[in-house]
């Protein structure tokens, strides 16, 4: 659910897990009764400098599919709020961030 009430319908099908290294999986949402979105999701984590770097790469079918996902969901700004929320809760815990 959003912020606003709008429910983001969403169904992932994971495709691959490598056991501390990546996971991988489809995804298809987007806004309830809109068209849906379909994008390739990969999380990679890599030891780096005594912690550990988390990457999160979005996959479109094409440029105009990736620009239309940044325009209607805010999607660049969506993934740095997540991870200013998830630097919150490691910082709680005492992870060093």
């Amino acid at each position: 659910h959003g912020p606003d009430g709008t429910n983001y319908p969403n169904e992932m099908t994971i495709t691959a897990v490598v056991p501390n290294e990546r996971i991988e999986l489809d995804l298809v949402g987007g806004k309830e009764g809109a068209e849906p979105v379909y994008m390739h999701k990969t999380m990679t984590w890599q030891d780096e400098g005594g912690g550990t770097r988390l990457t999160l790469r979005n996959e479109f079918g094409s440029r105009e599919l990736r620009d239309e996902n940044v325009r209607t969901y805010g999607s660049v700004q969506g993934a740095r709020d997540l991870f200013d929320r998830l630097a919150k809760v490691l910082a709680a815990k005492g992870a060093t961030v």
